[in-house]
């Protein structure tokens, strides 16, 4: 028996949307959203995060939900500014606007997990040596977007497999490596984002779960 479902490691973000040069501050990362989706289909979650501690009131609403939370304080609270085209909601502009650090192994608590799911927001987060900690423990699942997202002066950019490893063969070897015995989810189609709630044609009923 696993302490938790499912254990999520990454950096909560404080993102700032602008549409039509209007912005407003909102919560963000796959943390965020993918504990609170878990938790209201029943599965018990813990995240693990960096955040400064001026914004540690952000994480109650993962607390309300029920997601166990473990948090290290840093300088800066990770966070992306989102410039979107409101011509085509599909389309963005990224740039940086902290980044918390680097995750170390102790600050990964001592329970056992179904999965471990490693959902950083920029690369830098999670380094080769804590992911092989991680899948000593157990299966390790993996959001490749925030090991290519690199921070360039202001913006964010996404780089090839070979610029990571510096060479073609090596990018070859590494992604045999990382996607042997593995399943690789790639979503496709019209993103939700452009689409309005109410044209949704039918609406999805969940039920709620006795699992804590």
């Amino acid at each position: 028996m696993c302490d938790v479902d499912i254990m999520m490691i990454g950096h909560f973000a404080k993102d700032r949307l602008v549409v039509d040069g209007t912005g407003e501050i909102a919560s963000g990362g796959a943390v965020y959203y993918g504990s609170v989706a878990l938790r209201r289909i029943g599965v018990c979650v813990a995240v693990v995060t960096h955040l400064h501690p001026n914004d540690l009131p952000r994480l109650d609403e993962l607390k309300r939900e029920g997601v166990e939370v473990f948090t290290t304080a840093t300088p800066e609270t990770s966070g992306i500014e989102n410039i979107y085209d409101p011509a085509d909601m599909d389309r963005r502009v990224c740039k940086p606007l902290g980044f918390a650090g680097p995750f170390l192994r102790e600050e990964i608590p001592n329970l056992s997990a179904q999965v471990y799911l490693v959902v950083p927001i920029i690369a830098g987060e999670v380094n080769l040596l804590l992911l092989r900690n991680l899948a000593e423990r157990g299966p390790v699942g993996l959001d490749v977007q925030g090991f290519v997202r690199f921070r360039e002066n202001d913006h964010l950019v996404s780089r090839q497999w070979p610029d990571l490893f510096g060479a073609s063969l090596l990018a070859s070897a590494g992604l045999d490596r990382l996607t042997h015995r593995a399943h690789i989810v790639v979503i496709t189609g019209t993103s939700f984002r452009a689409q309005r709630p109410c044209c949704l044609e039918e609406e999805v009923h969940i039920e709620p779960s006795d699992q804590p």
